[in-house]
C-alpha cells in the first residue's frame, strides 16, 4: 500500500468520530477502488456507518454496500443493518442505483 494511503486510513480511523455520512462512505468506496489492506480501518468505517445510518442518504447507503461487496468484506450484521436502511429509501434511489445493487447480488 503506497505510503500516502496508508496514512490517509490512520487519519481516517484516528478521526472518525467526527465524521458525517459522506465523510464515511467515501473513503469506503476510495478503499474498496484502492484494494484496501487496511481492514481494520475499513471495518471500523463500516461500523460507524451502521450507527449513524439516520444521517444517511440513498447514495451514501449504496456507496458503503458497494464498496463491502468489492471487497468481500464479511460483516453480516452492518450488511443486514444497511440493506434494511436501502430498503427503507427505496423511493429515494435512482433507476442506474437499483441496477447496480441488482448486479452486485446475481
Amino acid at each position: 500500500m503506497p505510503a500516502v494511503l496508508e496514512a490517509l486510513c490512520t487519519a481516517a480511523a484516528q478521526k472518525l468520530q467526527g465524521f458525517n455520512a459522506q465523510e464515511t462512505a467515501n473513503p469506503l468506496w476510495d478503499m474498496a477502488k484502492a484494494g484496501t489492506q487496511r481492514h481494520d480501518v475499513f471495518e471500523a468505517l463500516c461500523t460507524a456507518a451502521a450507527q449513524m445510518l439516520q444521517g444517511f442518504n440513498a447514495r451514501e447507503i449504496a456507496i458503503t454496500l458497494r464498496a463491502m461487496a468489492e471487497t468481500g468484506m464479511q460483516m453480516p450484521d452492518v450488511f443486514e443493518v444497511l440493506c434494511t436502511a436501502a430498503a427503507q429509501k427505496l423511493q429515494d434511489f435512482i433507476a442506474q442505483v437499483i441496477l447496480r445493487f441488482y448486479r452486485l447480488f446475481v
